[in-house]
């Protein structure tokens, strides 16, 4: 009989399963930039979950009709796996769009874990962490890209409802 091999756990864990981008998640510079820019734009950030934002909505009807207006229009999920990340966006015209990502390499680093992805023959890391309820998540890039491209958003997630 041969000996069992215990694998370790992937630092990746907590994030498996697939997540919703909160339609108001952009970070950075760019979110003065978006829909439903009002002083009252911070609170939004201050949710501690989807639940609590709802919530919010639910008790000023002019701002949750906008808000829904802005999340009909942007439809994006993120499926993660021990070996893949899966985007899915629906562009303008209601086309879906799915890119699959085979993870290379996952590494944890402080509160955050980054998984690198071989995507169209060059690596990115996705770093992953979590704010409350929320998984904040952005890219890194390597190389060349690093120097190329700007510095990453941070893009908000929840847990796609069930069913």
């Amino acid at each position: 009989m041969a000996d069992i091999i215990q694998l370790p756990l992937s630092p990746l864990r907590p994030y498996f399963g697939v997540w919703r981008l909160d339609p108001l998640s952009v970070g950075r510079r760019r979110a003065s930039r978006r829909p439903l820019d009002d002083p009252g734009r911070a609170a939004f950030w201050k949710c501690g979950s989807i639940t609590e934002l709802r919530e919010m909505l639910a008790a000023d009807a002019a701002l949750a009709q906008r808000y829904e207006a802005l999340a009909t229009r942007i439809v994006r999920r993120l499926d993660v796996r021990a070996a893949r990340l899966t985007f899915f966006s629906l562009n303008g015209a209601g086309e879906p769009r799915e890119e699959s990502c085979p993870v290379v390499k996952v590494t944890a680093e402080g509160r955050s874990v980054i998984a690198q992805v071989a995507t169209r023959g060059q690596l990115i890391g996705y770093v992953f962490r979590r704010q409350k309820a929320w998984v904040l998540v952005s890219e890194r890039y390597y190389g060349r890209a690093a120097q190329l491209y700007p510095r990453s958003p941070v893009f908000r997630y929840y847990p796609e409802p069930a069913g």
